[in-house]
C-alpha cells in the first residue's frame, strides 16, 4: 500500500526514472530480509531503473539489517529524495502517513484473526 501511495501520488515530475525506481520496501524479522518489492518504473530509461533498484535495495537493506523484531523499511533510495521532498514534492510523505494509519489497524486485525483461529 506503501509503495502505491508513493508511486501514485509523487508531486515531482519524473526524468530518469531512478528516484521512482529507488522506491521500494523490506520486510525483516531481526535484520534478515524477507521480501522485498523495488520496480523499474514505467517510462524510465534501463540504466537510471537499474541504478535506481540498487541504490534503494541498498539502503534499505542497511537500514534493516540494524532492525530487531519485525521492521518495515520503506525508502526512496537516491540521494536527492531528502532535497526533492525538501523543495515541498512528494517523495515518502504520503507513504508515511498512509503507514502510520494503517499499520496499527492492520496489526489489531492480525491479532484478532490469530486470537479466532485459536479459540
Amino acid at each position: 500500500m506503501c509503495l502505491i501511495e508513493a508511486r501514485n501520488n509523487k508531486g515531482y515530475m519524473m526524468q530518469s526514472g531512478a528516484l521512482l525506481s529507488s522506491t521500494g520496501y523490506m520486510i525483516f524479522r531481526d535484520g534478515v530480509a524477507l521480501h522485498t518489492q523495488f520496480d523499474a518504473a514505467s517510462g524510465a530509461e534501463s540504466n537510471a531503473a537499474q541504478n535506481g533498484i540498487k541504490a534503494g535495495s541498498s539502503l534499505a537493506e542497511k537500514v534493516g539489517k540494524e532492525t530487531k523484531g519485525i521492521a518495515l523499511v520503506v525508502v526512496a533510495g537516491m540521494n536527492y529524495a531528502a532535497y526533492v521532498e525538501a523543495k515541498g514534492y512528494n517523495v515518502l510523505s504520503s507513504a508515511e502517513h498512509l503507514a502510520q494509519r494503517e499499520l496499527p489497524r492492520m496489526l489489531e486485525k492480525l491479532i484478532s484473526n490469530i486470537k479466532a483461529a485459536a479459540e
